[in-house]
């Protein structure tokens, strides 16, 4: 029922899912780099006006965030039968000067996304995600709240009505394994995704930024995803 609803609306709403505990340990994770000025202010695209980075990525690898990936993804997987495959995980500080996001549609790595709320300082920031009849649906999420959506085919964006001046979103992105997307991703990882995965499928195509393929490998994925051709 709950993956039904997710392919038919493009998102789901879970209340209460993350735990709080895993949510202040998140938290104390952003603080402390802010306390030590490990952060920049910047432009912040698809964001307009300016947002609260971290400038150590590879914290975003350490316990707290990879606890709750793997509560992310094993729920995926218990409720709605997606083999998720961890693709990576970002997050910003929304301030007065951040005033909105464009409405558009993500990376190839996020195939199934999910935000959730850390922290504001007065009401939650909606977010809004185009369904499939291509209604603009508010999803107003608090502390422990996560939407799931896809990212790749559901336009989403933030109106200019943040009522915060000081907002921590952090998001997670998976792909299915059991997609065509999940199944090239897993393929190709190998401690290198970053220089495979540089924007919509159709942008790398054109790019060609696909790795080199050798016949051999061509007969190894075909046999991988059960297709006589690649």
């Amino acid at each position: 029922m709950l993956y039904e609803q997710f392919e038919k609306d493009d998102f789901l709403i879970q209340c209460g899912l993350i735990p709080k505990q895993l949510i202040k340990d998140i938290y104390d994770v952003y603080m402390d780099c802010i306390d030590k000025g490990e952060t920049r202010e910047g432009d912040s695209p698809p964001m307009f006006g300016t947002a609260i980075e971290l400038t150590d990525e590879k914290i975003f690898s350490t316990t707290p965030f990879k606890k709750v990936e793997s509560l992310l993804r094993n729920w995926l997987q218990e409720n709605m039968q997606i083999r998720a495959i961890p693709t990576y995980n970002m997050g910003r500080v929304y301030t007065k000067d951040t005033t909105g996001m464009l409405k558009h549609k993500d990376r190839v790595p996020c195939e199934i996304s999910v935000t959730l709320p850390i922290a504001y300082d007065n009401a939650p920031w909606q977010i809004y995600i185009e369904d499939r009849e291509g209604i603009d649906r508010a999803v107003k999420l608090h502390v422990g709240d996560v939407a799931f959506y896809h990212g790749c085919r559901a336009n989403h964006h933030r109106r200019n009505n943040s009522l915060n001046k000081f907002h921590i979103q952090h998001y997670f992105h998976f792909v299915d394994l059991d997609s065509e997307l999940g199944s090239f991703y897993n393929y190709f990882r190998q401690g290198n995704d970053s220089k495979l995965w540089k924007g919509t499928l159709e942008r790398i195509i054109k790019n060609n930024d696909l790795p080199i393929l050798s016949d051999e490998d061509k007969i190894r994925y075909s046999k991988l995803i059960g297709e006589d051709n690649v």
